[in-house]
């Protein structure tokens, strides 16, 4: 790989002052290494409100045009930023995960190692992580209403009174669950560690092909978490009579599901993402610290 010469950054929602002067100290710390530093094109009202102080062109918000100009992307948040991210790139464009969110789970480094890890980089010294996409489709009448991509859960649940509902669940057109209860999970291994862990579904490790699915409190005593292999197709509809539920993908985006909609869940065999890895920590080195030891930023 050549030098890189451009970079994109990809912000959090929020942005106080001690974030904002992170980001100009990153500026200027890629300015000195003759490397262009460009944002996401939804950052732009944001940066511009926020940075008077710099002036920015037009052509300094590429994202997520012309991403493939970029040799790395640098996802500057929390877990949700990065999650966010991993549903937008479509290319094979590298992603550094800083975290300055709460968790940090998925985000590959601090703000203490930021800068000479980004060093690494751009010396040609990193290793690259490949992790799988999923794709989420409603049909309805046997036509596509809605269709995303996810990395880390889907979830179907209620959006207003709690109260339970009733589902219908096949893997491989085989019935598997009439399950009823507040919800259901459907969580690939990265995203074990999130709600699924909270409604107690195992954790799984990143490297196993598989996709997991996670009652929420069901009303059943035999209704457990069951880990299916990933490239196995999951179906999910509503009973008949049930009210409307909310379909949530990675916590972000979500879509309303009625009776007579189908919900199909599957491995994207086509598209990945892929992470500059922290070669100074593991798996379980960061399971231990974050969730035994509870050390959250």
């Amino acid at each position: 790989m050549n030098k890189p010469k451009k970079v994109c950054i990809i912000l959090r929602p929020t942005i106080k002052d001690e974030f904002k002067t992170v980001v100009l100290h990153l500026l200027r710390w890629f300015s000195k290494r003759n490397v262009t530093v460009c944002f996401s094109l939804v950052d732009k009202d944001k940066i511009k409100k926020y940075f008077p102080q710099m002036s920015f062109k037009d052509n300094d918000f590429c994202f997520p045009h012309k991403i493939a100009d970029c040799d790395f992307l640098i996802s500057l948040g929390g877990d949700g930023t990065l999650i966010g991210l991993c549903r937008q790139v479509k290319t094979k464009t590298p992603i550094f995960g800083v975290n300055w969110g709460r968790l940090g789970f998925i985000t590959e480094f601090n703000a203490q190692s930021m800068y000479e890890n980004l060093s690494k980089v751009l010396n040609d010294d990193y290793t690259l992580v490949k992790k799988p996409l999923y794709n989420v489709k409603i049909l309805h009448n046997e036509k596509i209403i809605f269709k995303e991509r996810f990395i880390n859960d889907v979830v179907i649940s209620r959006h207003d009174i709690s109260r339970l509902f009733h589902l219908k669940v096949e893997c491989e057109s085989e019935s598997l669950l009439q399950l009823a209860g507040d919800g259901l999970i459907i969580s690939t291994p990265i995203g074990s560690t999130a709600y699924s862990l909270a409604a107690g579904g195992p954790v799984v490790h990143p490297d196993v092909e598989a996709m997991l699915m996670t009652p929420i409190c069901p009303h059943g005593l035999l209704h457990r978490p069951i880990v299916v292999p990933n490239q196995f197709k999951i179906k999910v509809s509503l009973a008949p009579q049930e009210r409307p539920v909310v379909l949530t993908v990675d916590g972000q985006v979500y879509h309303d599901i009625e009776t007579g909609y189908q919900v199909i869940i599957s491995r994207n065999k086509n598209e990945n993402v892929y992470f500059i890895a922290n070669e100074e920590k593991t798996y379980f080195h960061t399971l231990k610290e974050k969730f035994v030891h509870n050390l959250r930023s």
